[in-house]
This record gives structure tokens, C-alpha cells and sequence, in this order.
């Protein structure tokens, strides 16, 4: 390992290489590589996708709309989260007084394509992700990574369906979303 540091970043052999203490360096090889999930349609490993649960809710004419499952292979999600802190202006002091009141929702940025087969358009899926976009309840979603971050449902808050120039057998998004936590209420 110390023969590919010394290459990667030019170290002569003459430069030893130490910690804070003063000890040859070592570098634990890690745990093994992970392994992706499956193959998706497009023949590459996929480590991380997200899937929208199916689902079912009332539009805006009172009509029930249902929803299927749809799987996203080709996917970026980005995780942020702030905290609810208030803040109090006090006469005659600078600053603030800040007081934490706990965390925010998780902000999602969900970068996907659905890819559909050469030469032809996923009007299906893309017709079904419509329907999951303009859901006005929480939509349940599978993904390592959110539940990780303990996110099992979302709130969609917007979205973009774009075209590319020279694309047509798969359909770029965007979506960005909140997290949502049930709460079970009690009546007593």
C-alpha cells in the first residue's frame, strides 16, 4: 500500500512516509469491495435505485387514482438536512440567541432515467411516474441508501420531465421531495 501512495502522488523512496506519532504508516486494505444489487436493463451493475411503492389517492374531481410500482435502476440521490433552530435578537447584545428545537425534514433530490428498449419511448413508465408525481398523499419508497438514513416515504414538492436533444428511448427527471414520518394519533 505504501509502494501505491508513493506512486500515485510522486514520494520519492527517500521520503519516509509517518503518522502523528512517528510510525511507519499502515493502511488497512478495508473490508471487501461491495457488491451491486443485480444487472440492470442496460447491463451494468446497479449499486443503489429507488422504488416507488404502488399506491392509490383521490385527484382533484374525487376520482381514485392508482398507482403501480416503478422501479428507477439509473438514479442520484442527494440527502440534505437543516436544523430548526430560533433565533431571538436581544436589545443592545450582537447576535443572536439561538435555541434548537430539533431537526427539519430531510431535503431528496431524486436524478433519474428511465430507460425504455432502442428506438422505443417508456410511455408506460413515464405515464405511471406522472401519476406517483401528482400523488397528494406520501408516497412509500424502497432504496438502501434512504433507509438507511431512516426515509421509507416522501412528499413529492416538485419535479422536471425534460427532453435532450438526440434522446429518445429514455426519460431524464428530476424530483425533489421531503421526507414524511407518519404519526400515529391516539384517541383517549
Amino acid at each position: 500500500m505504501i509502494s501505491t501512495l508513493r506512486r500515485v502522488f510522486i514520494i520519492p523512496p527517500s521520503v519516509p512516509i509517518r503518522n502523528g506519532q512517528q510510525q511507519p504508516l499502515e493502511i488497512s486494505q478495508g473490508a471487501e469491495r461491495d457488491k451491486p444489487l443485480y444487472v440492470g436493463s442496460l447491463g451494468t451493475p446497479v449499486y443503489t435505485n429507488i422504488e416507488f411503492q404502488a399506491g392509490k389517492y383521490k385527484d382533484e374531481n374525487g376520482r381514485e387514482v392508482t398507482f403501480d410500482a416503478l422501479r428507477i435502476d439509473t438514479v442520484l440521490l442527494t440527502v440534505s438536512q437543516s436544523k430548526n433552530i430560533v433565533k431571538t435578537e436581544i436589545q443592545g447584545r450582537n447576535g443572536t440567541v439561538k435555541e434548537y428545537i430539533g431537526m427539519s425534514d430531510y431535503n431528496i433530490s431524486i436524478q433519474g432515467i428511465i430507460t425504455g428498449t432502442n428506438g422505443v419511448y417508456p410511455i408506460d413508465e413515464v405515464s405511471n411516474l406522472k401519476k406517483i408525481l401528482k400523488a397528494s398523499v406520501p408516497v412509500a419508497v424502497n432504496s438502501w441508501y434512504l433507509q438507511n438514513l431512516d426515509i421509507d416515504t416522501v412528499v413529492v414538492n416538485d419535479f422536471t420531465i425534460n427532453q435532450v436533444a438526440g434522446g429518445y428511448s429514455y426519460q431524464p427527471f428530476t424530483i425533489t421531495c421531503l421526507s414524511d414520518a407518519p404519526i400515529e394519533l391516539i384517541l383517549v
